[in-house]
This record gives structure tokens, C-alpha cells and sequence, in this order.
């Protein structure tokens, strides 16, 4: 994205406009996006107009525990289900489904004041919750949305809703334009997003190559387990990550935990890294690792195949975020 189309982003966003949000990476999925402090009834009504899906408010984990909001499906904010907290209506409102009703239960959770008891459930208004590293740590509306409001509120607030075609599925990228160019709405691509956020790291550390059980290599996937004095600490989970060694980078994927498919008994976290396109021995030398992003929460597999093909998926991914591939 150019600065002038960033530019025009930003405009639009503090003039109280709508924006459309596509998720080119992984969903494919068109919402529209506004920033909750400058809400208004009149651009609520325009989102259930064109959008058609639910009003979400797109908060972040902090905001949604000052507000005591359980999520729906537990569990759900370490996969790829939307976040979906218990919808709310502000205390202030009556039936809580009109557009102005919506739209003054969005502002409400831009109040640095707001309490759990402010808020009824359930009600027309359905939170999302944001992970607090955002796009890097989860690729996903909620994470986009407050993104967005960021760049123009102190208050990590915004609103969204999935775009609908008129058959009431959700809408192609060739529909979304089409809806966009009608209505004179600015698109922006996730994937543009992450460009800005890309120097962003999660975590940032230096470990020491050391031997281990060789469980990588023996799969297909030689990794280079790490003795680490102090980092970040990081979820289990895997990551792609830029590794510096001898003055070159690497791209590569990170998985921190306890290998729970191999029955690790010990339960002892290790840090292990799979460099792309790199075969060359580096026991006993010091590498530096900056995480990028976050992929995966670490789970245990029935079987090494079904591991096999979730770390082929999960390359293909790393792969695609760093734009060494283009995924079709």
C-alpha cells in the first residue's frame, strides 16, 4: 500500500467512515471495519446494510477481562474460531437492537470508566477479542480492526461485521469490490497490514545450537535445538522466525514446548528451529532468532504422519507470510 493510499486510509478512518477489511492471507473473508470512538447510528445502520452478518466490537483480551466477558466456546482464543465473547447491550439502552442502541453500546466499550455491571447479556452486540501482539501473534479480524482504531484513538476499540452477498454467503473478493466501488468504501488487504507491522517482533533472543534426540531429522524436518539463558516467554506453540548466523539470514519455523506427540515425560520446554533451504551443521555455534509471527498452538498428533503433514502445512504458511511462495 502506498503512503497516499495509507493516507487516505487514515482519513477516511477519523472522518468516521467505514473501511473494508479482506483477509487475502487466510480466510478470504470481506468485513467492513469502523473505529468504535467515532460511531455513529448512521454508519451502525450502513454496516448491517451492506454487511448483512453480526455486529461484532473488536476489543482486546485486557479490555475484555476489565469487563469480566467469558468467551463463548472455551478454548477458542488458541484456535482459529473466532474469539466470540457473550454478547452485551449497554445497560443504557432498552431493546438494544436499534442502530442507535447498537451504536451507544459500541461507543460504551471506548470508556476508560467501563465495568462489567455497565453491560446486560446477552444482548445485540457480540465482542471479539484481540490478541494483545496483534496481526503477529493472530491473523485475524479482530486483530485487523483494532489495528485500525489504533492509528487514530487512544482507545483500541472498533466495530466490524462479515460482508454478505445478496444470497446471504459471504461475499467473493470480485463482490467485495464491486460493494466497495458502490459505495466509494477504501479496501485494505491484510496481508498490506502485515507489511506495516512486519518489524514488529514478538520476541527477540540468542541460543547456543545443542545436541538433541534428533526427532527432526529423523521425520525430515532437521532441526537445531537450542539452549537458551533468557528470552520472552513465548506460548507453546510454533512460529516463523528470521534466524541470523554468520552475518546471513535465514527464514525458518520455531516450535517451543514439550513435543507432546513424542510423550515427552520430563514435560522440559524446548526451543527448536527448522531453517529453510539450509543444510549446513551448526552444533555448538550461537545463532540469533527474532520471532515474526505466530502460526500454531502446540498440540499432540494421533499419529508422526499426521505431524508430518501439519509441518509441511505449517512451512507452506511461513513460507507464504515471508513471500518466498505464493500460495494460489
Amino acid at each position: 500500500m502506498s503512503a497516499l493510499a495509507r493516507s487516505n486510509l487514515y482519513n477516511r478512518l477519523k472522518n468516521a467512515e467505514l473501511v473494508v477489511v479482506y483477509d487475502d492471507v487466510q480466510t478470504k473473508v470481506g468485513s467492513l471495519v469502523g473505529v468504535a470512538e467515532r460511531v455513529t447510528p448512521q454508519t451502525v445502520n450502513l454496516m448491517t446494510k451492506l454487511g448483512k452478518g453480526l455486529i461484532y466490537v473488536c476489543i482486546t483480551e485486557e479490555k475484555g477481562e476489565q469487563l469480566n466477558l467469558p468467551l463463548m466456546v472455551r478454548g477458542s482464543m488458541h484456535s482459529s474460531q473466532k474469539p466470540l465473547t457473550v454478547s452485551v447491550d449497554h445497560n443504557s439502552t432498552t431493546t438494544g437492537i436499534s442502530a442507535y442502541e447498537r451504536s451507544d453500546t459500541i461507543r460504551a466499550f471506548t470508556q476508560p470508566s467501563a465495568r462489567a455491571d455497565h453491560f446486560r447479556r446477552p444482548g445485540h452486540v457480540f465482542p471479539i477479542l484481540s490478541k494483545d501482539k496483534g496481526l503477529m501473534h493472530r491473523v485475524g479480524i479482530a486483530e485487523a480492526a483494532v489495528e485500525l482504531a489504533k492509528m487514530i484513538s487512544a482507545e483500541p476499540v472498533a466495530y466490524a461485521s462479515e460482508i454478505l452477498n445478496q444470497a446471504g454467503e459471504i461475499a467473493s473478493a470480485q463482490e467485495i469490490i464491486q460493494i466497495a466501488e458502490l459505495n466509494d468504501l477504501c479496501i485494505i488487504n491484510i496481508s498490506d497490514m502485515l507489511e506495516f507491522a512486519k518489524d514488529e517482533l514478538l520476541s527477540s533472543f540468542t541460543g547456543l545450537v545443542v545436541r538433541g534426540r534428533e526427532l527432526g531429522r529423523k521425520i525430515g524436518f532437521p532441526t537445531a535445538n537450542l539452549y537458551i539463558d533468557a528470552a520472552d516467554p513465548l506460548d507453546h506453540g510454533v512460529y516463523g522466525v528470521t534466524v541470523r548466523y554468520n552475518d546471513v539470514k535465514y527464514r525458518g519455523i520455531m516450535n517451543v514446548g514439550v513435543r507432546p506427540t513424542f510423550r515427552n515425560a520430563h514435560n522440559e520446554v524446548h526451543y527448536e528451529v527448522h531453517l529453510l533451504n539450509f543444510n549446513g551443521m551448526i552444533y555448538g555455534k550461537t545463532i540469533h532468532v527474532d520471532v515474526d509471527f505466530f502460526i500454531r498452538h502446540e498440540i499432540a498428533f494421533p499419529t508422526v504422519e499426521h505431524l508430518i503433514n501439519q509441518i509441511d502445512t505449517d512451512i507452506a504458511y511461513v513460507e507464504h507470510r515471508f513471500g518466498l511462495v505464493k500460495i494460489q
